[in-house]
């Protein structure tokens, strides 16, 4: 149980440090709280998609994954905000 824990702090501590670049540093510092000292993973996470998509923030496609691979490691489906927060990738000339 420990390890599977572990494991998903990692994996939400590489999600949110995926997004940085459109976070400000604020921003970047609660969402880290909520994961590192208050053991909110989902809060932590939900709290930057948040500010993603609120601000329609453009990020790439590998940043979309981390988030995607720390909710499959909680057991959880993609929600609403999953979704929205596919949308705000920035097609490239390699995705299209």
């Amino acid at each position: 149980m420990f390890l599977k824990h572990s494991k998903t702090i990692r994996q939400c501590e590489a999600a949110i440090n995926s997004a940085k670049y459109v976070l400000s540093d604020e921003e970047y510092s609660e969402s880290m709280d909520y994961i590192l000292k208050h053991n909110e993973w989902l809060v932590g996470l939900e709290f930057a998609m948040d500010l993603i998509d609120e601000y329609e923030r453009k990020i790439t496609f590998d940043t979309y994954s981390e988030f995607e691979k720390a909710f499959s490691l909680m057991d959880l489906v993609p929600n609403k905000r999953l979704f929205r927060l596919k949308e705000q990738i920035e097609e490239t000339e390699q995705s299209r």
